[in-house]
């Protein structure tokens, strides 16, 4: 499970399930906030959780980008 947080809340989380996989599997989301100058956007990856065994493969990687649409006046 992976969480993505602004000036450390918790905006949402992403889960993947594949009890008895023996293939790899991906998830991704997508969030829309409003940021200000300064706040702090990051992905933490989570090993335990109240959602399934929370065990992340291949090096517990995530990404993120982000985009500016607009500029507030």
């Amino acid at each position: 499970m992976s969480q993505f947080h602004v000036d450390g809340a918790h905006i949402l989380y992403n889960f993947i399930q594949a009890t008895g996989s023996i293939n790899d599997v991906s998830g991704s989301r997508t969030v829309v906030v409003e940021l200000e100058r300064g706040n702090k956007v990051w992905i933490r990856t989570v090993t335990s959780g109240h959602h399934g065994s929370g065990t992340l493969n291949g090096n517990e990687f995530s990404t993120f980008s982000g985009w500016l649409v607009a500029i507030n006046a």
